[in-house]
C-alpha cells in the first residue's frame, strides 16, 4: 500500500487532517447522528453555507469550512442509493471520488481524510464499494503526488479489512 494512504478503524472527527469528507443527502442538512455530530462540532455557520452551496446530486460534491471543527475544510458529497446496479450506481459512486478528488487539486489540501461513502442504509454493497474507492484513490495518487496523506476512516474493522481486502485485489 503506498505510504500516503492509511486505512484505519476511527471516528472520523478524530482525524489529524486538514480537511475531511462527509457523506451526506443533496440537501445537505443532517439526516443520521454522524453527520448531526459534525454539524454540532462545526457551529451553526456550517450549516448556514450548506444552505448556500446545496442542493449537491449523487456524484457531485461542495466545499465548505470546517469552522469551529479541527479541520480547515468539509467536503460533502452524496453517493448514490443502490437499485440493483441497473442505475449506473458504479458510475455515480465513482464519481463522487473524482469529484471530491477535483476540490482536493483547486483547493490544494494536501491531508484529509474519507469516511466510507456508502451505507447499509443506501444498500450499495459494502465490498463493491470498498473496489470502487480503493480504484479511484490509487488512480489519483499516481495522478496527483501533492497529497501527502489520505486518511480512510472507517466505523469498525470489518470495513479496514474490506478495504485492505480491495486493495490487495485490485494490486495483485
Amino acid at each position: 500500500m503506498p505510504s500516503r494512504i492509511e486505512i484505519i478503524e476511527s471516528e472520523l472527527l478524530r482525524c489529524p487532517v486538514t480537511a475531511i469528507v462527509n457523506t451526506t443527502n443533496s440537501s445537505l442538512i443532517p439526516n443520521n447522528d454522524v453527520e448531526q455530530k459534525l454539524h454540532d462540532a462545526a457551529g451553526a455557520k456550517l450549516a448556514q453555507e450548506c444552505t448556500h452551496v446545496a442542493p449537491c446530486p449523487p456524484g457531485e460534491a461542495r466545499i465548505t469550512r470546517g469552522y469551529n471543527l479541527p479541520f480547515d475544510l468539509v467536503i460533502h458529497t452524496v453517493s448514490p442509493t443502490w437499485g440493483g446496479g441497473e442505475a449506473n450506481e458504479d458510475k455515480v459512486f465513482a464519481r463522487c471520488y473524482r469529484e471530491i478528488f477535483k476540490l482536493v487539486r483547486s483547493f490544494e489540501i494536501t491531508s484529509f481524510a474519507i469516511p466510507p461513502l456508502s451505507s447499509e442504509e443506501q444498500g450499495f454493497p459494502q465490498k463493491r464499494a470498498a473496489h470502487i474507492a480503493i480504484k479511484e484513490i490509487l488512480a489519483e495518487l499516481n495522478k496527483n503526488k501533492e497529497i501527502a496523506r489520505l486518511v480512510l476512516c472507517c466505523p469498525d474493522q470489518t470495513i479496514v479489512q474490506m478495504y485492505e481486502a480491495a486493495f490487495d485485489k485490485i494490486n495483485s
